[in-house]
C-alpha cells in the first residue's frame, strides 16, 4: 500500500501546512506543529461506507427531546454557597469543570475540600499525578477531612484511570492535574498539547456517557493562559480561574465560562490554616480598610455575574514634571475606559489632566468590567483634582456617554440592596404595591418632587434638575433648560431638616427632636466656616400632604399680590388654580408688567393644551407670553419687582400646589435676584413671543382640546 501524504497540523488551533514550521501562522503558538498522515479520499470513502452499516447502532444514541427526563437531584450541592452559586446552583451530573490558577494559589486545597462535600452523595475519586496518596492524606488531615467514600488514586495513565472509573462509577472525579496525564495512543510526552487534548477528550467522553462529574486542574502559562491547546477550554462545560495577588491572604474564584450558569461570577475566599474559607459579605471585606473620608476614594456597586460587589475606586494625580509622556497607570479597571473618562472630565468639567500623571486602582486585586463604575471613577478623579474629601456613605452608579450624560444602569434594585447592607440607607418613597408594575402605586399623585442633594450639612444642590440623562446635554426634546443652585451655609442645614421630615413621613423611626439637637450643633459648627461663605438672605418654603396648609401656593399668592412693578414667571406647566389666576388678572389690570415663559414643545399633551387655555386668557388681558424654542423648558422661577425671587421644584400647576411634596427657596439678596433676572431675559432671547391676534385665529380643533384639558386640569 502506498504511503499517505504527510501534512503538518497545529495542535492548538488545527491549522494545516505542507511543511513544518516552528511557529503557527494562524494562532502564533510555538512548537505546536505536528506531522500527521493525510487520509486519502479512497480511504475516507471506505470509512463512510463502513460507518453507514452501523446506522442501527447510531440510532440507539439518539433520543427524542420530549422523552429525555432529568433526575430530581440534577445538581450536587455543598455547604459552600458561594461555590454553588458560581456553578449555577450546584454541580450538574456529567459536567466537566476546568479550574486554573497559578501554582500554590490553593486549587488542590479547594478541590480536596469540595471532594469531602460531594462524598455525601456517593463515591468521590481524587486522581493526582503530582502527589502520592500519603501526601494528599496529610493535607486532608490538616483540613479536617474525614470521609469513607473519598478515594485517592496516584496515576498518570489516562487509559488506566478511565478503566477504573468505568468499573467503579464514582459520582465525582477530581483530576489534578490534566498536564500530568498521558495516553499510550500518542507518542508525545505528558503535558504537550496533543496529550492534553487526548486526555481531555477521554474525560469528556466518560462524563457524558456515564453521567460522572469531573473537576480538572489546569496549570497556566506566564501570560496567564491555560497551558495546552485552546481547544481545552471549548471542550469543558465550565472554566473557573483562581486569582490572587502574592502576599494577600484572600483569593478570588472567577467563572469565565459556564454552560449551566451565568458567566463572570465572582466568589471571594480567604486562605486560613484549616483551608479555604468563603467570604459571605465580600463587600464589607473589600471596604474594611477604607477611611471615613478620603480624597480620591469612591464606592461603586459593581455587578459581576448575578452578585453585586461594593468596591473602592482610588485615584491619584501628580505633576509629570514635563519630562516625556505623562503616566497612565491603571489596575483593576479598563485602561481605555479611563482614557475616555479623562477626556469627558477635560471637555465637560474643565479638568486639565494633560500634564498630570494619573493613577487608578481597585484595592484587593480585583478587575472589573461593569460600565456602571464610570461615574464613580470620574468622581474619584474630580475629588483629587479639586482636593475635596468624599464620605464613605456616598456611592456612585452610572455609565457615562461621551456627551457627559449618565446612562441607564441595569439591576439598580439589586445594587441598592447591597448598598443598604453596607450601611448606605436607601428607601423608596411610596413604593408600588404591585411588583414589576410601574403604575401600581395608589398614591401616585403624592410624589416626592423635591430635588435636593445635601453634602456634610454645608453644601446644598437644589432646583428643578432630576437625575437622568435627559437633564444633561440633549434629550429627546432637545436641550434641557433648567434652573438650579449650589448654596452654602445655614440654609443647607434647614434643607437637611426638611429631608428628615420627608424620610420620617414615609419610614417611621426618626426622632425629630434628636434631629433638631443634631442640626443645632451643625449650625454652631458652621459658624467656624461663615467667613468662607457668601451669605444670601434666603428662606425655605416647603409643602406636601403632611402640611395642613398649601404653603407654596400661599407663598405664590403673597408674592404676586405684593408686586408693584413687574412679575416674571418661568414654568414648564402653567395650570394655575382659580385664586392664582385671579391674582394675575388683578396684577395685569393694575398695570403691573407680567411676563411668562413656557415651553414651545410639551412633554405631556394634556398639560400642553391646558397651558394654551390659560395663556390665551392672560394674553387677552395684556400679559406677555413667550415660548422657549431652544429645547425643552423646565425652569421654575418667579421674580417680583427685581427685589425678591422664588425658585425650586414647584411647578405652576395643581399637582405641585396641592398634591406633591415640594420645596422652594425665596431669595431676598438683591445681587442674586439681579442675576436671576439676567437669566430670565436670556431665556426670552431664545423664545418666541405669542401674538394674541394670531393665536385667536387658531383652529377650532385646538380650541376644543384647550377647553377640554382646562376642564380636567385639576386631575391631570
Amino acid at each position: 500500500m502506498a504511503k499517505g501524504k504527510s501534512v503538518y497540523v497545529c495542535s492548538e488551533c488545527g491549522y494545516k501546512t505542507s511543511k513544518w514550521v516552528g511557529k503557527c501562522m494562524n494562532c502564533g503558538s510555538w512548537g505546536t506543529i505536528e506531522e500527521q498522515e493525510e487520509i486519502s479520499s479512497s480511504v475516507s470513502s471506505s470509512k463512510v461506507n463502513r460507518n453507514s452499516l452501523s446506522l442501527v447502532d447510531t440510532e440507539k444514541k439518539v433520543s427524542p427531546f420530549s422523552n429525555i427526563t432529568i433526575e430530581e437531584n440534577f445538581r450536587f450541592k455543598t455547604k459552600q454557597s458561594e461555590f454553588d452559586r458560581l456553578l449555577g446552583g450546584g454541580l450538574v451530573q456529567g459536567e466537566v469543570v476546568l479550574l486554573t490558577g497559578n501554582p500554590g494559589i490553593g486549587k488542590s486545597t479547594l478541590l480536596l475540600q469540595m471532594a469531602k462535600e460531594y462524598s455525601d452523595y456517593g463515591d468521590v475519586l481524587y486522581v493526582s499525578g503530582e502527589e502520592s496518596p500519603a501526601q494528599i492524606k496529610s493535607r486532608g488531615e490538616r483540613l479536617g477531612i474525614k470521609s469513607r467514600t473519598l478515594y485517592l488514586m496516584s496515576e498518570t495513565d489516562i487509559d488506566k484511570i478511565s478503566e477504573y472509573i468505568s468499573v467503579k462509577k464514582p459520582k465525582v472525579v477530581i483530576v489534578d492535574s490534566i498536564q500530568t496525564l498521558y495516553s499510550e495512543n500518542s507518542d508525545s510526552i505528558a503535558g504537550t498539547p496533543t496529550q492534553i487534548r487526548e486526555a481531555t477528550l477521554k474525560i469528556v467522553e466518560l462524563a457524558k456517557r456515564m453521567g460522572i462529574s469531573f473537576f480538572i486542574v489546569g496549570h497556566i502559562t506566564k501570560d496567564g493562559k491555560v497551558a495546552g491547546p485552546k481547544l481545552l477550554e471549548h471542550m469543558v462545560d465550565a472554566v473557573f480561574s483562581f486569582e490572587g495577588e502574592e502576599g494577600l491572604f484572600y483569593r478570588i474564584l472567577r467563572s469565565t465560562k459556564n454552560r449551566f450558569g451565568s458567566t463572570n461570577e465572582l466568589a471571594v475566599y480567604s486562605m486560613e490554616e484549616d483551608g479555604m474559607r468563603e467570604v459571605q459579605n465580600s463587600s464589607e471585606f473589600f471596604l474594611s480598610e477604607r477611611e471615613e473620608k478620603n480624597i480620591g476614594s469612591m464606592i461603586v456597586p459593581v455587578l459581576e455575574g448575578t452578585k453585586v460587589f461594593l468596591l473602592e475606586i482610588q485615584s491619584l494625580l501628580t505633576e509629570s514634571g514635563g519630562i516625556g509622556i505623562p503616566k497612565r497607570i491603571v489596575q483593576g479597571f479598563d485602561r481605555n475606559r479611563i482614557q475616555i473618562l479623562m477626556a469627558i472630565g477635560e471637555k465637560r468639567m474643565g479638568m486639565n489632566l494633560g500634564m498630570k500623571d494619573v493613577f487608578i486602582n481597585i484595592p484587593g486585586g480585583i478587575s472589573i468590567k461593569d460600565p456602571s463604575a464610570d461615574l464613580g471613577a470620574l468622581i474619584s478623579l474630580l475629588s483629587v483634582y479639586k482636593n475635596v474629601a468624599i464620605s464613605q456613605k456616598i456611592a456612585a452608579i452610572g455609565e457615562l456617554g461621551l456627551r457627559g450624560e449618565i446612562r441607564k444602569v441595569f439591576f439598580i434594585d439589586k445594587r441598592l440592596r447591597e448598598l443598604e447592607k453596607a450601611g448606605i440607607k436607601v428607601k423608596t418613597f411610596f413604593p408600588s404595591h404591585f411588583p414589576f408594575f410601574r403604575f401600581g402605586n395608589l398614591r401616585a399623585n403624592y410624589r416626592d418632587h423635591r430635588k435636593m442633594c445635601i453634602i456634610d450639612s454645608l453644601i446644598l444642590y437644589t432646583g428643578g434638575f432630576n437625575i437622568g440623562k435627559e437633564y444633561i446635554g440633549k434629550g429627546e426634546l432637545g436641550n434641557w433648560r433648567d434652573t438650579g443652585a449650589r448654596i452654602s451655609g445655614e440654609i443647607a442645614v434647614d434643607a437637611e431638616r426638611e429631608f428628615y421630615i420627608s424620610w420620617n413621613f414615609v419610614h417611621q423611626g426618626v426622632n425629630l427632636k434628636d434631629i433638631d439637637k443634631h442640626l443645632r450643633k451643625k449650625i454652631d459648627d458652621i459658624a467656624e466656616y461663615k467667613e468662607k461663605f457668601h451669605i444670601n438672605a434666603m428662606q425655605i418654603v416647603s409643602s406636601g400632604p403632611n402640611y395642613q396648609t398649601r404653603t407654596i401656593r400661599d407663598c405664590f399668592i403673597n408674592l404676586i399680590m405684593s408686586a408693584k412693578r413687574s412679575i416674571y414667571i418661568e414654568t414648564p406647566y402653567f395650570v394655575p388654580d382659580d385664586l392664582l389666576l385671579d391674582c394675575l388678572r388683578i396684577a395685569i389690570k393694575s398695570g403691573i408688567e407680567v411676563k411668562i415663559i413656557v415651553p414651545y414643545v410639551g412633554d405631556h399633551p394634556f398639560v400642553y393644551w391646558a397651558n394654551q387655555a390659560f395663556i390665551m386668557e392672560l394674553l387677552e388681558m395684556g400679559a406677555e407670553v413667550y415660548r422657549y424654542t431652544d429645547g425643552f423648558f423646565h425652569s421654575k422661577l418667579i421674580i417680583i419687582d427685581n427685589e425678591v425671587a422664588s425658585f425650586g421644584s414647584s411647578n405652576f400647576d395643581y399637582r405641585s400646589l396641592y398634591q406633591n411634596f415640594e420645596i422652594n427657596f425665596n431669595v431676598y439678596d438683591l445681587e442674586l435676584v439681579g442675576h436671576l433676572r439676567q437669566i430670565f431675559f436670556q431665556d426670552i432671547s431664545k423664545s418666541a413671543a405669542l401674538d394674541y391676534k394670531i393665536m385667536k385665529e387658531r383652529k377650532i380643533s385646538e380650541k376644543i382640546k384647550e377647553a377640554v384639558c382646562r376642564l380636567i386640569s385639576p386631575v391631570i
